[in-house]
């Protein structure tokens, strides 16, 4: 669609999304009912006068699912039209009639990405036709209808905030610096604020209490705030209105979490180097498994007639690939993505690489730990992965007692 066509459609939104009246004290938000590049409508309990002119902060962010940020305000003035009555709700029209710097260029990119969205099936609506019909298909064709879904590109897969992509291109910039890393993570409140109370917990908490990102960053250095900004952004995933998937999620958010901080415990025991990146692996080796149960949750009942084992089970057999799918859409390198591949059968892991046994014996560790969302502990002694790292038993459980005090210290924090 050219851009004289975007001025033209409009798009309309079935979920709640703001525009922002930055500077007004009547009101400072208003839900949008539709938006296009001549200007939008939207729902304002007070009347305006027409033609009267207003300042707004367009919002991409929240338009875009994260793909624009707003670290920089989106600013535009737009002049006020009418008022219609629509279902009992007075919605307001206005025309944009200025923007101010790449407002105008980035909204032609947060209308193209809903132009594109309109063509993406929700997941709902590519459930099976027997399911529609009342038959509860067999969970494993249900996986495999999520499969080819994503595959084919008929759902859309979510993306890393700008922050965590700009903090990980400053934390590979031999010239950046801690205030760099400063500036960037203080455009977003959310993670400020709970990289701030990662810093205050008792796992990192210095004698002073800190109160700013700039005091932060310097305790925490720059691997360790990168691991937090991404772990912060990866919680999110994490989440269901379901119940029954709530509470599968919420173990699989734990086991990850422990899974990254036994990686990186035992690569430091181990001497190896960039011991940050172990984190990292733990914590997104399992990221495939949350991404099925996120869209099986969209398209099952509450509660589902399947057992959570029975779940839990099926997902086992193609979460290795969405894992692969995710991790590439995010782009990260293909050695990253080789050694978070554990699909491999517990007896059987000759021939990888160490940082895969490690992720291999992490992920283990973490289950006996009480971690994970499959029950019962697992003979370490007997796992090929425990014996090719050389880490003896003996070490493996001062570890998990070390990671165990990380969790207690700030595990609910995220």
């Amino acid at each position: 669609m050219g851009q004289h066509a975007l001025m033209t459609k409009e798009f309309f939104f079935d979920k709640t999304i703001f525009v922002r009246f930055p500077g007004r004290k009547d009101f400072t938000l208003a839900r949008y009912i539709s938006l296009s590049l001549g200007g939008f409508s939207c729902a304002i309990p007070k009347q305006l006068s027409k033609g009267e002119i207003v300042q707004v902060d367009v919002n991409l962010k929240m338009i875009t699912d994260g793909i624009i940020d707003d670290r920089d305000l989106h600013l535009a003035h737009a002049k006020f039209e009418e008022t219609q009555l629509i279902e009992g709700k007075q919605v307001h029209r206005f025309t944009f009639i200025s923007f101010k710097g790449p407002c105008m260029e980035r909204l032609v990119k947060a209308l193209r990405f809903l132009e594109e969205k309109e063509k993406v099936i929700a997941m709902p609506a590519l459930l099976p036709q027997s399911f529609k019909n009342g038959k509860i298909p067999e969970l494993k064709d249900l996986v495999l209808h999520i499969m080819e879904n994503v595959k084919t590109g008929r759902v859309v897969l979510p993306v890393l905030p700008r922050v965590v992509r700009d903090v990980e291109a400053l934390v590979s910039d031999p010239d950046s610096s801690i205030e760099d890393l400063a500036m960037v993570i203080e455009q977003d409140a959310s993670i400020s604020i709970k990289i701030l109370a990662t810093a205050n917990s008792l796992f990192y908490r210095g004698t002073t209490h800190l109160v700013s990102i700039r005091e932060t960053l310097p305790r925490l250095g720059l691997k360790e705030t990168r691991n937090l900004v991404l772990t912060i952004a990866n919680k999110s995933l994490y989440s269901a209105k379901s119940r029954t998937f709530k509470i599968i999620l919420d173990k699989l958010w734990s086991h990850s979490l422990c899974c990254a901080h036994l990686a990186r415990a035992m690569a430091r025991e181990l001497a190896c180097p960039d011991t940050e990146n172990y984190y990292l692996s733990g914590l997104v080796h399992d990221i495939g498994k949350t991404l099925i149960y996120r869209y099986l949750s969209q398209m099952l009942p509450e509660p589902p007639a399947h057992t959570p084992l029975d779940i839990i089970q099926c997902v086992e057999e193609s979460c290795f690939e969405m894992t692969e799918i995710i991790l590439r859409h995010w782009e990260f390198s293909k050695e990253f993505i080789r050694t978070v591949n554990i699909k491999a059968p517990l007896q059987s892991q000759a021939g990888k690489s160490l940082p895969t046994q490690i992720v291999h014996t992490a992920n283990l560790l973490s289950r006996n730990m009480g971690y994970d969302i499959h029950d019962g502990a697992v003979d370490l002694s007997n796992q090929r992965s425990v014996k090719t790292i050389g880490l003896s038993l003996e070490s493996l459980g001062q570890i998990a007692e070390q990671v165990q005090g990380m969790m207690d210290g700030s595990g609910h924090i995220f």
